[in-house]
């Protein structure tokens, strides 16, 4: 009896196995390599700087060379103690960030009352701050382009230095009595506050120093907006003063960064040629930092020292442009070599970045299908970190799309935001963002991977 029935349940088994195999695709696995590249994506990369009132004249600045961020300069030296800033000043800026956003350029933006050396301090921070809420409206309507506004104003060039408002931080001594109230370091406190009121949340604020920035989080500022710009990299021990605070070192100032300063973007400068700017030494601190933005003409004999080493097997100045912020290429894909229609398709997959820095907050995953009348974004579950972002989601088609003779459909992943993202979208660092074909096959009434 029991031998009678094995044979039809041996046929109903693999029946049914058959029947899993046709109707529940297996999932297919493609893997992907790391170019060495240069990729030019919004929100990272080196800079070149101009004054606000010359950005005409943008693409004399910078020639043939490749730049996906500028440092617009804005001077006030002529209103130094006038709280009333003219239309054409205001109207000046605009212009900058509108020339900006038309070459798809990031915006780092610093406003200061002296560019050539020969700086005084406005008698009254009232100035600054009447200054700041006339400038924050325009800011504001550039926020998508701005990549993070320097806090400036404050002493040459507004790098934080030489000023009253900042008397007793350029050595550690005074630290802490100062962060206690007991003397006048820290009056740039009021003016940090205005522009954390008055430009919009969504826009980072960077300090010139890790220390003031503990004390803007200790004074309630969210840590989430701030972040530092360091305009001596790699120069001295200290970065020429911006490693100061008292029982912190050089190396418990980069951990500390490392720590906290992955929200905003980090960037600067160097000066000179030092023991850090070897490329071992500074891409390690660079990492620490996670920097998003580097000046591309100044230090040129940092960038040339850079230029005769080896690093991890290319040019360490090749190196340190492709790694400078977020570096993401998609790693590994899963998807299905076959879809019926009126089932979802499974994806998922990994898309790694080697940048020093994470990817922009702002930023959203979104997988495309792209036909002939154009591309469709669905959303996708998502996980973000440093190192790397994982993807996975379902997606219903051909609902979506046409199922006629000759169809034929391509599967991506876009990363951006905005109108950046509904339209190109960031490059990966191995150019591949659309990763497979399908084309309909009317007999079989299916969808199949061609490519």
């Amino acid at each position: 009896m029991k031998k009678r029935w094995l044979i039809p349940i041996i046929l109903f088994a693999v029946f049914m196995v058959v029947l899993f195999i046709y109707t529940v695709p297996l999932p297919i696995q493609l893997m992907f390599e790391e170019s060495k590249e240069q990729i030019n994506n919004p929100r990272r990369g080196v800079y070149f700087q101009i004054p606000a009132e010359e950005v005409d004249h943008i693409k004399e600045y910078y020639g043939d060379d490749k730049f996906s961020v500028v440092l617009i300069a804005l001077n006030l030296k002529d209103y130094l103690n006038q709280e009333k800033l003219p239309k054409e000043k205001i109207k000046e800026l605009k212009n900058a960030l509108k020339v900006a956003r038309e070459e798809e350029l990031s915006v780092v933006l610093r406003c200061a009352y002296d560019w050539g050396g020969n700086y005084e301090d406005p008698e009254s921070d009232e100035t600054i701050k009447a200054h700041i809420r006339q400038l924050a409206p325009v800011i504001n309507g550039y926020k998508e382009c701005i990549l993070v506004v320097q806090a400036g104003f404050i002493g040459p060039y507004g790098e934080w230095h030489s000023s009253k408002f900042i008397e007793g931080t350029d050595d550690g001594a005074e630290t802490e009595s100062a962060s206690n109230g007991q003397n006048n370091s820290w009056d740039w406190m009021p003016i940090l506050k205005e522009m954390d009121e008055q430009l919009d949340d969504s826009i980072s604020i960077a300090l010139r120093r890790p220390m003031f920035v503990r004390r803007a989080i200790a004074e309630g500022i969210p840590k989430e907006r701030l972040t530092v710009h360091d305009d001596a990299l790699f120069s001295t021990d200290t970065d020429m003063g911006t490693f100061v605070e008292e029982n912190y070192t050089r190396k418990t100032e980069l951990t500390w960064m490392h720590d906290n300063m992955v929200y905003g973007a980090t960037g600067g400068e160097t000066t000179n040629v030092s023991e850090y700017t070897t490329a071992k030494s500074a891409v390690q601190a660079m990492k620490q930092m996670h920097l998003t933005y580097l000046n591309y003409y100044y230090n040129t004999e940092v960038w040339k020292a850079w230029g005769n080493e080896t690093y991890k097997g290319q040019r360490a100045d090749e190196y340190i442009k492709n790694h400078l912020g977020y570096r993401a290429y998609l790693r590994k894909v899963k998807l299905q070599g076959k879809v019926i229609p009126g089932r979802a398709m499974e994806i998922g997959g990994t898309l790694k970045n080697t940048g020093f820095a994470g990817m922009p907050k702002e930023y959203s995953i979104k997988l495309a299908i792209k036909d002939e009348e154009g591309t469709r974004l669905c959303d996708l579950k998502t996980d973000f970190s440093d190192a790397q972002i994982t993807f996975s989601g379902k997606v219903d088609f051909p609902g979506l799309l046409d199922t006629t003779e000759n169809s034929r459909l391509e599967i991506g992943i876009k990363i951006g935001e905005g109108i950046q993202l509904a339209t190109k979208g960031c490059r990966f660092a191995n150019h591949i963002n659309y990763f497979a074909a399908y084309e309909w096959n009317v007999k079989k009434g299916k969808w199949q991977l061609v490519e």
